[in-house]
């Protein structure tokens, strides 16, 4: 967990493995957590590393007000997390790109997100990312490939989800590859999207 008054952390060729926990994991278990308390962090980068199981795969998150600026999530694999592959809020200037985000090997799971993306996310880059397989069986889950909730960006800082493929989500619920509910400043460009299941 990084809290605040880090800064310039590389985490590069890791494997964290939270498989071992508890097949329905507590809202703590987090694969990396970014959680500054009080003041922002910056220049955090995950870079070409596993990271399997959790609640969260990778949990981004800065104080209100305090944007954490410079996060950059590249080129991981993030799977078999409980509900959300990267949530984030508070951030900004930052980019989630290349990553494979995917949860096939767990059957007891809830909602799945892929990107989550909260208050407070500006001048941020979702781009390049595979998001696929939100259960390893047919189930009745919904599951949402990027989800963005109250992440209204500023005139000039707007994000942009770009070049994602999205494919078999593979369950019988309610599925949006991408899902923006009523916020300003998104912006979506040249994606690859295919559902899957005829049912869903």
């Amino acid at each position: 967990e990084l809290r605040s008054n880090v800064n310039n952390i590389t985490i590069k060729n890791a494997l964290i493995n939270l498989s071992g926990s508890a097949s329905t994991p507590g809202t703590t278990v987090r694969g990396i957590s970014v959680e500054p308390a009080s003041t922002y962090v910056e220049n955090i980068t995950v870079q070409n590393s596993e990271i399997v199981g959790g609640y969260y795969g990778l949990y981004l998150y800065g104080p209100t007000g305090l944007e954490s600026p410079n996060l950059q999530i590249r080129n991981n694999t993030i799977r078999d997390f409980y509900a959300y592959g990267v949530y984030t809020q508070n951030i900004k200037n930052s980019f989630i790109s290349g990553n494979s985000i995917a949860r096939p090997n767990i059957t007891l799971v809830t909602t799945f997100f892929g990107v989550y993306m909260s208050t407070g996310v500006m001048s941020t880059t979702v781009e390049k990312n595979r998001i696929y397989s939100a259960a390893s069986a047919t189930v009745t889950a919904a599951a949402y490939g990027v989800y963005a909730t109250g992440a209204d960006a500023p005139v000039g800082q707007a994000n942009t989800i770009m070049n994602n493929l999205i494919y078999n989500l593979n369950t019988t619920g309610i599925v949006y590859a991408i899902f923006n509910s009523s916020i300003d400043g998104f912006h979506l460009y040249q994606h690859t999207i295919q559902l899957g299941d005829p049912s869903s």
